[in-house]
């Protein structure tokens, strides 16, 4: 008898391409219907205008000038605060696809509360909820980048948010301890961030093994540093807290400012090496929303007010470019442990190549 001929199996192909359940991306495309910003450029040219004029406001509040006395007597500094927070929280909803007018009523509405009422308890909350906006935002806006020039443009669009924040929140004028108010605000902004990155990249359990370690790494330095502050400043004995603020007065004679820890080697490094990871692999947020460390912490800058503003730009800059030359220094790690598994293995990281993302005028998901 004749055998019957059995037919190939055919195996299913095995894509390089990384499987997500992030939201695809058609780049030019609209803007989400019903969007505040999908009508044209004029709700954006309104939004710039209103901006600049509050933030002008701000600028002129913190000048030694006979204008700045009469602002501040009618309290426009505080209405100017108001502004910029209610327009960034518009912003950031937009950006991560939330409802924007919704945070635009609701932040304007606690605003005016904590104008009206003028309690210190209402101001302070006000206040640290601005700066988690800004922070927040100074991240949001930015975009992949695939050189070092565009790694520096998007860090100078981040900072440059988060100095905008840091004038709105010392607007508020509310009475805090500064340190705990700015790990406080920190840890609230890296919540958040964290869930939009849980949003934005499609959960956790689509992480490699070396991204869970960087997650992880960088989850432990944050709490370590909030937890850090708390402690010392409820339980530190009296020898400890005295022999840390001679030091810090030593760096502030010899340096002119100190800088900030969280910032220095949390908050830059990670959003330098983020900034660069986003251009290159998928699931690059996770890295990226530790970032918040640095801005949100920028716009408690001058929170504190026997604070200068000459000495929070030394301080802010010393660990900007401290916490910079971190990043390129993971940047360059990375790249040869790249190269090592890619010699080692025959998939490598060609297919693993970054989703692309929308414009900065445009929602992220």
């Amino acid at each position: 008898m004749q055998q019957p001929v059995q037919q190939p199996v055919q195996q299913p192909v095995r894509s390089s391409a990384v499987v997500t359940d992030r939201p695809a991306f058609v780049p030019g495309g609209p803007p989400p219907r019903g969007s505040v910003l999908a009508h044209g450029p004029l709700p954006r040219t309104i939004w710039l205008a209103l901006l600049a004029v509050a933030t002008g406001v701000l600028v002129l509040a913190r000048l030694p000038l006979t204008l700045s006395t009469a602002l501040a007597e009618h309290h426009l500094d505080q209405a100017a605060s108001v502004v910029v927070t209610a327009l960034f929280a518009t912003a950031l909803a937009y950006r991560l696809g939330g409802r924007p007018l919704v945070s635009l009523g609701l932040a304007l509405l606690l605003g005016v509360a904590a104008t009206a009422t003028g309690r210190p308890e209402v101001t302070a909350g006000v206040a640290a909820a601005g700066a988690v906006v800004a922070g927040l935002l100074a991240l949001a806006v930015t975009v992949p980048g695939r050189t070092p020039v565009a790694v520096a443009r998007e860090l100078a669009t981040a900072l440059v948010v988060s100095v905008v924040g840091a004038l709105a929140v010392a607007g508020y004028g509310a009475d805090v301890e500064p340190m705990r108010f700015r790990y406080l605000a920190v840890a609230v902004a890296l919540v958040v961030a964290l869930a939009a990155a849980g949003r934005l990249d499609a959960g956790l359990h689509h992480l490699s093994g070396r991204g869970t370690v960087v997650l992880a790494l960088g989850v432990v330095l944050v709490v370590v540093a909030v937890a850090y502050g708390e402690a010392l400043s409820r339980w530190g004995s009296t020898d400890l807290v005295d022999s840390l603020d001679r030091m810090r007065a030593a760096l502030r004679d010899h340096l002119g400012a100190v800088p900030h820890p969280i910032q220095l080697f949390v908050g830059w490094p990670a959003l330098t090496y983020g900034l660069w990871l986003r251009a290159r692999r998928p699931h690059a947020w996770w890295v990226c929303v530790f970032g918040v460390a640095a801005t949100v912490s920028t716009a408690c800058a001058l929170v504190d007010p026997t604070t200068t503003v000459a000495r929070a730009v030394l301080g802010g800059g010393y660990s900007l470019v401290g916490g910079v030359a971190l990043g390129a220094l993971l940047v360059v790690v990375d790249r040869a442990v790249g190269r090592s598994q890619d010699r080692r293995t025959a998939a490598g990281l060609g297919g693993r190549v970054a989703p692309p993302e929308p414009a900065r005028t445009r929602p992220l998901v």
